[in-house]
């Protein structure tokens, strides 16, 4: 049987062992939410991720009946908020986010993270944030295979900065500049807010950049390629790295989750909620509107799935950077 079957088997055995009452906890007698539900968001107050959470308050608030509250826990690239989601009480009222960078690629580089993705029971998936590498719009590329041309002609001429660099944006960015053998001053940046902000003052000449930033600006920014497999709906005309032969990806899902050891019943109630919530069509066109985010539900067999493959894909490309290091600890410069 395949990794994935087995993970469908497991979490279906589990959920009909919970239905047909062989559970101990005594939760599945309850009525379940009686008091608000509390979402961790890793990420400053004002980030996309508090933003997109904010919005999707309401809807959800109408499916489960109760308050939905966005607590932010930001701090160490994400790992503060997930560590206290690890840490919360598995009763279902507390859940949060689940992204890429603190809930798979932590465990990369941290010899000793505060928590194993084994720690969260998965909820479902909820958005979409693709990227690649964005310049300012009148700057004097077009494509990606432009700005490589120029950058071989003119070795160091450039800078290009990135964010979270041990997470899906910053591995992308380093194994582009890898694989494409360009020369350039890799400039490091708290959040991709700091890189955007850069890039329209000339700071720098281009940099990890997700697709929100160029929707929300699109007079004064622009993305060469996008790092997907497939194109945006949004952006039609902008080929992907995949298309040019490029096995790069920037973006990943986004999830939820909930504490290890929360009744399976619960997760189900808020599953389904979640899913009537992030699938109305009324708050889809606002997060992508608004932010550029692709709604994306999924269910939570699925959404481990993708974390379980994007975190075997992520470890070959954490042992070509390992060898790289050198060359990149040449080419990066503090802030």
């Amino acid at each position: 049987m395949s990794s994935r079957k087995k993970i469908r088997a497991s979490f279906f055995i589990v959920t009909i062992l919970v239905f047909f009452g062989l559970t101990t906890t005594g939760f599945s007698q309850e009525k379940y939410p009686v008091r608000p539900i509390q979402a961790i968001c890793q990420w400053r107050a004002g980030s996309n991720v508090d933003l997109a959470l904010r919005m999707l308050a309401e809807p959800i608030k109408q499916h489960l009946g109760q308050p939905f509250v966005v607590v932010v826990k930001p701090g160490g690239q994400g790992v503060v908020g997930q560590s206290a989601m690890a840490k919360a009480k598995p009763d279902g009222y507390t859940i949060g986010l689940a992204a890429l960078g603190p809930m798979v690629t932590v465990h990369l580089f941290e010899p000793k993270p505060p928590y194993k993705m084994t720690d969260f029971e998965p909820i479902c998936g909820f958005y979409e944030n693709p990227g690649g590498v964005g310049v300012r719009r009148d700057a004097p590329w077009e494509t990606l295979d432009d700005f490589i041309a120029d950058a071989k002609k003119n070795p160091m001429k450039y800078k290009i900065g990135l964010h979270v660099a041990r997470g899906p944006v910053g591995m992308a960015i380093k194994k582009f500049i890898l694989s494409s053998g360009i020369k350039v001053t890799v400039v490091p940046f708290a959040g991709g807010s700091k890189s955007r902000n850069a890039v329209l003052s000339g700071d720098v000449d281009a940099c990890a950049m997700h697709i929100g930033f160029v929707l929300r600006d699109p007079d004064r920014l622009k993305l060469l390629e996008l790092f997907e497999k497939k194109r945006s709906p949004r952006l039609p005309d902008l080929p992907t790295a995949r298309e040019k032969g490029r096995d790069l990806i920037m973006g990943a899902r986004t999830g939820f989750v909930a504490p290890k050891g929360t009744p399976i019943v619960r997760i189900r109630i808020l599953e389904g909620a979640l899913k009537k919530a992030i699938t109305d069509p009324g708050f889809g066109k606002g997060l992508f509107g608004k932010l550029g985010m692709v709604p994306a539900f999924s269910s939570r067999e699925d959404i481990w799935e993708d974390w379980q493959d994007t975190y075997s894909r992520f470890s070959k490309i954490v042992v070509e950077l390992r060898k790289a290091e050198k060359e990149f600890k040449e080419l990066e410069r503090k802030k």
